[in-house]
């Protein structure tokens, strides 16, 4: 029988103290993001700055963690004053999509960057010939946000998977008996992480190979590779402290989920705890970026 649109979804067994947590967390969270990350695309995207192809792909970031802390969490705020979902069954599946779509291409965004430094820093002729032209920029992000978008699809019509209320996150998301989303996890991790750690491997052993040469030749000008100057430097070590803050935020919650799906072992305030430690790296990531965005 169809569910009516404008009904509520509703949960016996969220306890009112978990929800108030929920409201608190949630909102706190989402102003600090959305004023952090507003500012760190204004930023990335003044005149001078825009030009710099990296700034692109930290300002792809900055989009996906400001439409988290702008959208995504504003709504479940709200919804955590009340019993259950009352947005309505429509919106249920429109809210799930969204929500997956948007962390998988964060996922991606933190892909493009560390791809992007490798070239930059290892084949840095090669860089030139890719990144030059603002049009490759353009497609390389767009097609990062369409990939997700067409693979979240299935469960949104109900073809793989399936998005529904989940009353133990209060949230609507894809129900855990379809292990789509363990799939979907484990598939994005596979790819993302080996791109990323070779990536940085990569880039310090370039790093180091490059320190040796100039210290043999005594030549700080002329090097064979892509680190040109401190602000580089500086620039790489940003990135990797915004890539460290991602997985230590994002560890605790992957392995709950995976070890304890139906949340039986450890309860509810344990996994919302942890869904939180993950939701606040979106305003941790621009106080990176204001304290160790390298100067012009």
């Amino acid at each position: 029988m169809a569910v009516s649109v404008n009904s509520t979804l509703t949960d016996e067994g969220l306890s009112t103290e978990l929800r108030i947590f929920h409201s608190v967390c949630s909102i706190t969270i989402a102003v600090a993001g959305t004023v952090g990350n507003s500012f760190s695309i204004y930023r990335l995207t003044q005149k001078g700055r825009k030009h710099q192809t990296c700034n692109i792909y930290l300002a792809n970031l900055s989009v996906n963690n400001l439409l988290s802390s702008g959208i995504i969490l504003p709504l479940i705020g709200i919804n955590s004053f009340f019993s259950g979902w009352i947005y309505g069954t429509a919106f249920c599946k429109i809210f799930a999509y969204f929500l997956y779509s948007n962390i998988s291409a964060e996922m991606n965004a933190f892909n493009l960057l560390a791809f992007n430094r490798f070239m930059k820093i290892v084949h840095p002729k090669t860089y030139d010939n890719v990144y030059g032209r603002t049009r490759n920029n353009v497609i390389i992000v767009a097609v990062g946000w369409l990939m997700y978008a067409v693979v979240f699809l299935l469960p949104l019509t109900d073809v793989l998977g399936r998005f529904a209320f989940d009353p133990n996150k209060n949230f609507c998301g894809i129900i855990n008996k379809d292990k789509f989303a363990s799939v979907a996890a484990v598939c994005i991790l596979s790819t993302s992480v080996p791109i990323i750690v070779f990536s940085y491997v990569s880039i310090f052993r370039t790093y180091k190979k490059s320190k040796q040469k100039i210290a043999d030749k005594k030549d700080v000008e002329q090097t064979s590779t892509g680190i040109h100057s401190k602000q580089e430097v500086r620039l790489l070590r940003m990135i990797l402290m915004i890539l460290v803050c991602f997985l230590l935020t994002y560890t605790p919650f992957t392995v709950m989920t995976i070890v304890d799906p139906s949340m039986e072992l450890a309860g509810q305030w344990i996994h919302t705890l942890t869904s939180y430690i993950t939701w606040a790296h979106v305003f941790i990531n621009p106080i990176i970026y204001i304290i160790k965005n390298p100067k012009k």
